[in-house]
């Protein structure tokens, strides 16, 4: 699950690279979908707790946990701030970081590098 979250990281990171408007226009085309919260809020809780169950089998094993910890937390804080708050929050995000899209791909990419690299 871990090495498969790494990989769409890795994955979304090429393509912010590339093209960092393709993954913006997606999520501005649908910030009024409920779903996008929904998914937001899953998946940061999702892979935190698989983060902390198999921390022990990584190479960095207080980090990992740690990031799974931090994980949980922020899908916990998208779960509370509600509907309103959240599209407000992905508004302003995508209206302030699309300078730093290519940044982001950069990020993305070394982030799914070091979930790789710690668990293989």
């Amino acid at each position: 699950m871990i090495t498969l979250f790494a990989g769409l990281l890795l994955f979304a990171g090429v393509l912010l690279l590339r093209n960092p408007d393709s993954i913006f226009a997606l999520l501005r085309n649908n910030i009024e979908n409920s779903a996008i919260q929904v998914i937001a809020v899953l998946v940061r809780v999702i892979v935190g707790a698989q983060l902390i169950s198999q921390s022990s089998l990584s190479r960095f094993p207080i980090t990992i946990e740690a990031l799974g910890w931090i994980f949980i937390i922020a899908g916990i804080f998208l779960a509370v701030i509600g509907r309103k708050r959240f599209r407000q929050l992905l508004s302003w995000v995508l209206t302030n970081s699309k300078p730093l899209g290519r940044l982001a791909g950069v990020a993305a990419i070394a982030f799914g590098g070091f979930l790789v690299y710690a668990f293989l």
